[in-house]
C-alpha cells in the first residue's frame, strides 16, 4: 500500500510502503540509501505536525527510547522534519507479531508461553523504570514478539508506543505537556490511578496493566469489560476481578497469586517494584520446568519479597473495601459505548484495529 510518502528521501532514507496505520500517522518500511538496511519510519500526519505540543512528546519518545538503549526496546535510528514539515522517527524494522495478534489467533495462551513473554516484557520494564520512565499504554497490541536465536525460548519481545509515557527523568517538561486531570491509556488495560488522572501515575501502574495482560492471555479475556466506558471504569475502580482458575482451572496457583497481586486496586498492594515480578515470574518458570528455585527472601512473609503492612488501610481482606477506600473517582463526560482507541507502532504489518469492550482479543 503505498502513502504519500512512498518513493520519496527523508533524510538518509528511501520510503518504501506503508506497513501501519493509525489517527495521528502513517508507518513507512524504508531502507538507508548507502548502507540498505530496512528500517521502519513513523510520520506524524501534517495537519498533526502543527501542533507543537504533540510533536514535542513525539521527540519525547524518541528521546526516552534512544537513552534506554535495552534490547526489548525498538532501536532509534533518527528523528526530524520532513521538507514539508512532518515529524518523523526512523526505528529498527521488526519483522514478528503483536501480542495481540498472537492471542487473538490462539484464543488464550499456555500457561509456558504467557509466563515467558511476561518475563520478558517485565525485565524491560524493570530497566525502563530505573530511568524514571513510566509506559503507561502497556497492552498486547505494544508487546511485539520476534524471533531471536540469542534469546531464551528463541524469542523477544520488545516493547513499543512510549508515545504517551511519563518521562519525569528525561525531561523537565513533562508537568507541561501532561495535565494532572488528563486520561491517559487504553481502558481495558488502564490502572485505577490512572483513570484519576496522569498525575497519579507511577511505575506500579505498568505493573496493573501487565496483569490485565497476563489474565487476557491465560483467560481469553480481559479482567473487566463492559459495554460503556463507564463500565469499564467501575470494574477497574471498584470490582475484583474473577479469580483466573474460573476461565482457566488448570494454572498453577502461583501463576494466579502473581496476576491477582498485579491486579491489586491500591499501588501499595500490589508488587513492590517491576523487578520483584520480574523475580516471581522466573521463579515459577523455574519451579514449572524443574529447575531449583530461587530462595525467598530470609525472614518474608510476603512472596514478593515484604510482609504484609498492618497500618496499610488497603490490607483488607475484602476486595470491596479496600476498593472504597479509594480517592473518588473524577466523573466521566463521555457515556455510550467505548471509544475506539488506534494501535500506533512502528512494526504492525495491517492497519490497526481498536480494543473493543465485548471483545476477547
Amino acid at each position: 500500500m503505498e502513502g504519500a510518502y512512498s518513493g520519496r528521501e527523508v533524510g538518509k532514507y528511501t520510503v518504501g510502503h506503508v506497513i501501519g496505520e493509525g489517527g495521528m500517522g502513517t508507518v513507512y518500511l524504508a531502507r538507508h540509501t548507502i548502507l540498505e538496511h530496512r528500517v521502519a519510519i513513523k510520520m506524524l500526519r501534517r495537519e498533526v505536525s502543527q501542533k507543537p505540543a504533540t510533536v514535542r512528546r513525539f521527540f519525547l519518545e524518541a528521546k526516552a527510547v534512544a537513552k534506554l538503549d535495552d534490547p526489548g526496546l525498538a532501536r532509534l535510528h533518527d528523528y526530524g522534519h520532513t521538507d514539508d514539515g512532518c515529524a518523523y522517527i526512523v526505528m529498527e524494522y521488526l519483522h514478528g507479531e503483536t501480542l495481540r495478534a498472537r492471542a487473538t489467533r490462539r484464543g488464550t495462551l499456555a500457561e509456558s508461553d504467557a509466563l515467558a513473554i511476561a518475563a520478558g516484557v517485565a525485565r524491560t520494564l524493570s530497566v525502563v523504570h530505573t530511568h524514571g520512565v513510566v509506559h503507561r499504554d502497556l497492552k498486547p497490541d505494544n508487546i511485539f514478539i520476534v524471533t531471536d536465536p540469542s534469546a531464551e525460548g528463541g524469542e523477544r519481545t520488545k516493547i513499543l508506543d512510549f508515545g504517551i509515557a511519563k518521562l519525569d527523568a528525561l525531561s523537565g517538561d513533562e508537568v507541561a505537556l501532561t495535565h494532572a486531570t488528563e486520561l491517559l491509556g487504553t481502558p481495558l488495560y488502564m490502572a485505577p490511578e490512572q483513570w484519576q488522572g496522569a498525575a497519579l501515575v507511577d511505575a506500579r501502574a505498568d505493573i496493573y496493566s501487565l496483569g490485565c495482560i497476563l489474565y487476557r492471555c491465560l483467560c481469553g479475556r480481559p479482567p473487566f469489560m463492559g459495554d460503556t466506558l463507564g463500565k469499564v471504569c467501575a470494574g477497574h475502580l471498584t470490582e475484583a476481578p474473577q479469580p483466573l482458575h474460573l476461565h482457566q482451572s488448570d494454572l498453577t496457583t502461583a501463576t494466579e497469586t502473581l496476576v491477582m497481586a498485579c491486579l491489586e486496586k491500591h499501588p501499595d498492594d500490589r508488587p513492590r517494584s517491576m523487578a520483584e515480578v520480574a523475580k516471581q515470574l522466573h521463579h515459577i518458570i523455574d519451579q514449572r520446568t524443574g529447575q531449583k528455585a530461587s530462595t525467598a527472601t530470609a525472614g518474608s512473609s510476603s512472596p514478593f519479597g515484604r510482609p504484609p503492612s498492618e497500618s496499610s488501610p488497603f490490607r483488607s481482606s475484602n476486595p470491596s473495601v479496600r476498593a472504597k477506600r479509594l480517592p473518588k473517582p473524577r466523573r466521566l463526560s463521555r457515556t455510550g459505548s467505548l471509544p475506539d482507541v488506534p494501535t500506533f507502532t512502528a512494526t504492525s504489518g495491517a492497519k490497526p484495529t481498536s480494543a473493543k469492550p465485548i471483545s476477547a482479543k
